[in-house]
């Protein structure tokens, strides 16, 4: 999902692109999400701050 966001972009709002170095055994992760607050599905509660913004994706393919 996140290598077609890259590409075409989508129509509204804006998507954070989150990583998390610890998820899959240390191999990390990516994930879209909504909102800017970081919320980290790979851990449940213990670990639900863990990780980082890489990217933001505009609308419209206005990304940065």
């Amino acid at each position: 999902i996140t290598e077609l966001q890259k590409k075409f972009g989508h129509g509204m709002g804006v998507y954070y692109e989150m990583y998390c170095p610890m998820a899959f055994d240390f191999k990390g992760a990516y994930w879209l999400q909504r909102k800017d607050a970081l919320v980290n599905p790979y851990f449940g509660a213990e670990m639900l701050k863990c990780g980082e913004t890489k990217k933001i994706f505009k609308s419209n393919g206005d990304n940065q």
